[in-house]
């Protein structure tokens, strides 16, 4: 069987992860092919890690700390987050470690006002503000002048 088949990966990908992974390819490309972990993060404003754990343990879901954010919880497995109480209470919230992190190592103290560009700086908002709870306010940039207002719920539908 080709590389590029027994690794799951097309064709034209192989010579160039090949010269970069050697004999470390099919070890790379399994950990690539590997489901993500689903990691929630607590918000704090409404319980603590543990009363999450528990709030979900109570729906048969299991989850254990996450291994650095001293605010996630890493699901043992899948599990349909939509439908559980945790969730439509607000108890918890789907997010990455590493997103979880950058939003601890921040910095932010309570009163400060955080300027993001990108879109994807949401969760990130809603993390910080939650952990000192307070409303989430930011700066965004608007057609080059910067607009002061409240972010919508994480909850909230999106637009665009």
């Amino acid at each position: 069987m080709p590389r590029a088949v027994a690794n799951d990966l097309p064709d034209w990908l192989e010579p160039y992860l090949s010269a970069v992974y050697a004999d470390r390819l099919e070890a790379e490309m399994e950990g690539l092919n590997a489901p993500a972990p689903v990691d929630l993060r607590v918000n704090l404003l409404k319980t603590d890690r543990d009363g999450a754990r528990k709030a979900l343990a109570a729906e048969n879901i299991r989850a254990e700390p996450t291994p650095w954010s001293p605010v996630g919880l890493r699901l043992t497995e899948r599990a349909p987050l939509s439908s559980l109480a945790a969730f439509k209470e607000g108890l918890i919230e789907v997010q990455d470690e590493g997103s979880q992190l950058a939003a601890l190592l921040l910095g932010a103290k309570p009163g400060m006002r955080g300027r993001r560009f990108l879109r994807r700086g949401r969760r990130q908002d809603a993390c910080i503000s939650r952990i000192h709870e307070e409303p989430r306010q930011t700066r965004r940039l608007r057609h080059g002048r910067l607009a002061t207002r409240p972010l919508r719920s994480a909850a909230a539908p999106r637009w665009g």
